[in-house]
């Protein structure tokens, strides 16, 4: 949900939604990912995220420039981290999709390999992520 209304109103609503959705799905043996804002703004968003991590298997949040394992603040995957709390093993953190931002390295692993996920350069060499 995007726009300039006051998205709590929805809140609700939406987490009686994703209640009801989850419970059809886990019963179907399907799972459910939900995309959210990485902080305040539009909804669902972070400050959703307690009444949604319970009921998700896995949680999006979405990525954008100004994010980043050395960002500062909210803007940091370990404030995401910290902000999933117990669940954070479901948080998924997105990566901005803007390929002319991207480091050349990543985008020629994904073109030589044909993968649909992203890989990160340092995990190539076996640094992995911090």
């Amino acid at each position: 949900m995007e726009g300039t209304s006051e998205f709590e109103k929805d809140r609700a609503a939406y987490v009686a939604f994703i209640r009801e959705l989850s419970a059809r799905l886990h019963a179907a043996g399907r799972q459910l990912t939900v995309d959210t804002f990485s902080y305040r703004w539009n909804a669902p968003n972070q400050t959703w995220w307690p009444d949604l991590l319970p009921h998700v298997d896995a949680l999006t949040s979405m990525g954008y420039d100004e994010l980043g394992a050395h960002a500062a603040d909210w803007r940091s995957y370990a404030a995401q981290k910290k902000a999933a709390g117990e669940f954070a093993a479901k948080l998924l953190i997105g990566l901005p999709a803007e390929r002319g931002e991207w480091p050349q390295a990543l985008w020629t692993v994904l073109d030589e390999s044909g993968l649909a996920a992203a890989a990160v350069p340092e995990a190539l060499d076996g640094g992995g992520l911090q």
